[in-house]
Formats: structure tokens, C-alpha cells, sequence
């Protein structure tokens, strides 16, 4: 027999996969829509994100191959994928992966509106970390002008970070 399962079959399998809590058989099933050449909406894509973040049990690689991998895909995310920002942004602060962490803070700015600049103290602290100081001003003034203040946190690594790199002299 030469049967060929519809694009709408999978997405049926992997809904069905991620509500029963089976999301790796889930990526796999999606993994093989890829190979075979199926479109996948980016209704799945959300879904098995939200899945994946839910589950609470994949280790912070798999969430980030998972991103990564349908970013390339073209997997635009929507205003309900922004809301599991939280949980990509500690995967990738947990790895070390500030700037992507602040590629994809930068799109949450811009795409949605927060009250809370929690998730942003962390991206420009580790932007300050790592030296990237001029990066951590700019944001901070996209973030002013979405009206969102940075925490104390934020403002004491900016600076401890403008004191310490020798381009910029505090009068004192």
C-alpha cells in the first residue's frame, strides 16, 4: 500500500501527541512533515511551543534547538507565543545566550506591551556583562519610550559598567 497522510492528519497526530503530554514523539512527527516537504502552519509551531514549555521536563537545549529551528522554518510568532517569552529567555540566560535573548527581547518590544521590565533587567545586565554597554543604552532607550522603566538592577549594572569602561567619564 501506498498511503500518504495529509498535512491536516500530522497536525491532527501532534495536537493529539502534545495534549497527552508526548511531545518528543510530537517533535519527531513534525520533524518528519519537514523531511517530507509539508507545510506546517505556524499554529503547530505555538502549539508544540506552549507543549514543550508546559512540559517543564525537556532540558533548556531542546527548547532552544526547538526555537531555532523553527525560526528557520519561518515560524513567526504571535502575541500568545510572546507570553512563554519568560520561560525561553531563562533557557537561554541559563546558557548564556544574551544576545539572542536580546534579539528576541527586541521583538517582544516591539510587538507587544509589557508593565513589567523584569525580563528586560535580566537581558541588560547580561549585556553589561559582557561589555555590550552602548547595545544596553539603546535598549533601555526603546524601552523609555514604550514606557517601560528598567528595574534597579538594570540601572546599577549600567552603572557599574559606564564607571568601569574607560569611553565614558562620570563626572562625580
Amino acid at each position: 500500500m501506498n498511503i500518504r497522510l495529509e498535512e491536516s492528519t500530522f497536525r491532527l497526530l501532534v495536537y493529539a501527541l502534545c495534549r497527552m503530554n508526548k511531545v518528543g514523539y510530537a517533535l519527531g512527527i513534525l520533524q518528519r512533515m519537514i523531511d517530507d516537504g509539508l507545510g506546517v502552519c505556524d499554529k503547530v509551531f505555538s502549539f508544540v511551543l506552549s507543549s514543550i514549555c508546559a512540559q517543564g521536563d525537556l532540558d533548556g537545549e531542546d527548547v532552544m534547538g526547538f526555537w531555532r529551528e523553527s525560526r528557520k522554518l519561518g515560524f513567526s510568532p504571535a502575541m500568545g507565543d510572546y507570553i512563554l517569552a519568560d520561560e525561553l529567555f531563562d533557557e537561554m540566560l541559563m546558557l548564556g545566550e544574551i544576545l539572542e535573548a536580546f534579539v528576541l527581547v527586541e521583538e517582544v518590544l516591539h510587538k507587544c506591551h509589557f508593565h513589567e521590565g523584569l525580563t528586560f533587567d535580566e537581558v541588560i545586565c547580561g549585556l553589561c556583562q559582557r561589555g555590550l554597554v552602548c547595545k544596553a543604552l539603546e535598549f533601555v532607550g526603546k524601552m523609555v519610550v514604550k514606557n517601560i522603566s528598567p528595574g534597579a538592577r538594570a540601572w546599577e549594572a549600567l552603572l557599574l559598567s559606564l564607571k568601569l569602561d574607560s569611553k565614558f567619564s562620570i563626572p562625580l
